[in-house]
């Protein structure tokens, strides 16, 4: 009958067997009994430390951002293309002092209905005739004001990295002088702000054009 003994830490079984049954050495019997012994509860400390964690990406692969997706445009509106056109607009004017904020919103709405809305479509088709829907639409926020012609021009450039070009859709920002007083037309559509600039010397249409998204 097995008795009770110990390795080391470890509690273990004699086991005794008639020689003509087990004819293995005393040692080797005693290692194949203390297999079968229960375990005292404790567990070693295991001597190969853990695998290391795998390495965190690098900063820059981590703040990586995807491209923000652009939102939504205005129902049924034609995207303007972000080129610089070139001088060969005409001049477009009212031949006379614009008066103030009132007087340039009724100047801006009549060059617009007379010369640029055809002018844009004729080089953007349906940009011009979905800012003439737009501006037709009952009321349709419109505001101006009052600021130095250079100061705009240099606040469209900021607006953009170097080597990108403005959604131009009539004239040129060289129009945009320093030391000049333009009114600001204001028309916002949704997601989009039709952006027209005046001479308050003699109403002549300046530049217009659409800021990207936010």
């Amino acid at each position: 009958m097995p008795t009770r003994g110990s390795i080391g830490q470890f509690p273990v079984r004699r086991c005794y067997a008639p020689a003509r049954m087990l004819r293995v050495s005393p040692i080797v019997a005693l290692v194949a009994c203390a297999a079968c012994a229960p375990s005292n509860g404790r567990e070693r400390a295991s001597s190969t430390p853990p695998p290391a964690a795998p390495a965190d990406a690098s900063l820059a692969e981590a703040e990586a951002l995807e491209p923000a997706e652009a939102g939504p445009a205005e129902a049924g509106m034609t995207e303007a293309r972000p080129v610089e056109v070139r001088a060969e607009d005409p001049h477009f004017t009212a031949g006379a002092k614009l008066g103030g904020r009132a007087h340039a919103i009724t100047v801006f709405k009549k060059l617009w209905t007379d010369h640029l809305a055809a002018h844009i479509d004729g080089k953007q088709p349906k940009v011009g005739s979905d800012w003439s829907s737009v501006l037709a639409r009952k009321g349709q926020p419109i505001d101006a004001t009052r600021e130095d012609c250079g100061a705009l021009r240099e606040r469209i450039r900021s607006t953009f990295a170097p080597g990108e070009a403005p959604s131009v859709l009539f004239g040129e920002l060289t129009r945009l002088r320093d030391g000049q007083s333009c009114w600001a037309v204001v028309a916002p559509a949704g997601f989009h702000t039709l952006l027209t600039y005046l001479s308050e010397a003699n109403g002549e249409v300046l530049l217009v054009w659409v800021p990207p998204e936010g």
